[in-house]
């Protein structure tokens, strides 16, 4: 039955069982880089968000990253030249098309596990957000210069 009346301080002061969950560790297996990504995504949700079954999902996830990584980095160092040999227009659409179909992917399974914007605003909120940015430099513009 429920106290009725005001609490005392004694009964306020008594708090409940806290009940630790364990985050989902990182498997083995993965560079440090990967790593470091999974540890931030998994400690940027509430500690119960992701299960032992939710482990496939975003161990593929941290892989796609990584290859979007590397497919980026063979894109940059394209050089224009290239596109003038015979198999340099071929292999540029390649890149470009495996870059875009594991964007793709990333955006999938990012979706699918609720950490895009999109799962953390609502239409509204996320026009309320949009609407106090002001213009102007940010303060973070100073310190890269």
């Amino acid at each position: 039955m429920k106290q009725r009346g005001r609490k005392s301080v004694a009964a306020l002061a008594v708090a409940g069982a806290v009940e630790l969950v364990p985050r989902l560790g990182p498997p083995s297996g993965l560079t440090q880089v990967e790593r470091t990504r999974w540890l931030a995504i998994v400690n940027s949700r509430p500690a119960d968000w992701f299960g032992d079954e939710h482990a496939p999902i975003l161990l593929n996830y941290i892989r796609l990253l990584s290859t979007a990584d590397k497919l980026a980095e063979q894109l940059a160092k394209f050089e224009p030249e290239w596109f003038e040999a015979d198999a340099g227009p071929q292999r540029f659409a390649k890149l470009t098309s495996s870059y875009t179909n594991v964007v793709a992917g990333i955006k999938s399974l990012a979706t699918a596990m609720r950490l895009t914007q999109q799962s953390v605003y609502g239409p509204r909120g996320a026009s309320t957000a949009a609407g106090r940015v002001r213009g102007g430099p940010k303060p973070w513009h100073a310190l890269e210069g």
